[in-house]
This record gives C-alpha cells, structure tokens and sequence, in this order.
C-alpha cells in the first residue's frame, strides 16, 4: 500500500491513494478467492472448472483495473482542469473544444 505523507498531500494524492487502495481491496477480496477455487479444482483434476473459473477471474480483474484506469483519467481531467484555470480563463473542455480547429484552417 502507498504510504500517505501528510507534508505533501494534497486533494488529488489523496484521491490517486483512495483509488490506488480500493482497487488493491476489490481484488484481495473479489479476485484472491479464486485462487483457492482453483487450486481445488485442480486438485479434483476437473479441467472445465479450471478454465471456468480462471475465465471469471480474468475478466473480473479486467473489470477491477478498467474501473481504475477511468477514475485515474478523469482525477488527471480534473488535475488538467485546475492547473489551466490556475493559469488563465480557460478551462481544460474549452481548450478541447478547439483542438483539430487550427488543422481544419489549414486545409
């Protein structure tokens, strides 16, 4: 787990380790189980449930990161976002909307 220093945390560390650490608890608890499952079903020699349950176990992990990455980008959105309003009058969506205009001027 990541270790938080309260001398340079500010909201978005504090919100990159609440990610960082619900993603580490959705797999100790949802994904970890499988291993035993599995460990069973190959003892049984039953192949069918191996391939099964390793199946659901990947896709869930899939599941578990995927959900990550999306709430990893939109904290850098908002990160993005802050530091352009910081810095002048526009925000990250209005600079977006631009974007590709200046090749279509060209053309």
């Amino acid at each position: 787990m990541p270790v938080i220093h309260p001398e340079i945390v500010n909201e978005y560390r504090y919100i990159e380790w609440c990610i960082i650490t619900e993603c580490q608890t959705r797999i100790e608890a949802e994904v970890d189980p499988y291993s035993i499952k599995i460990n069973e079903a190959l003892n049984n020699s039953n192949w069918c449930l191996v391939r099964q349950l390793e199946s659901e176990m990947f896709e869930l992990h899939q599941q578990i990161w995927s959900d990550r990455s999306r709430k990893e980008d939109i904290l850098k959105w908002l990160k993005m976002d802050t530091q352009l309003r910081k810095e002048g009058s526009r925000c990250y969506a209005d600079i977006m909307e631009h974007v590709g205009e200046d090749d279509k001027q060209l053309s």
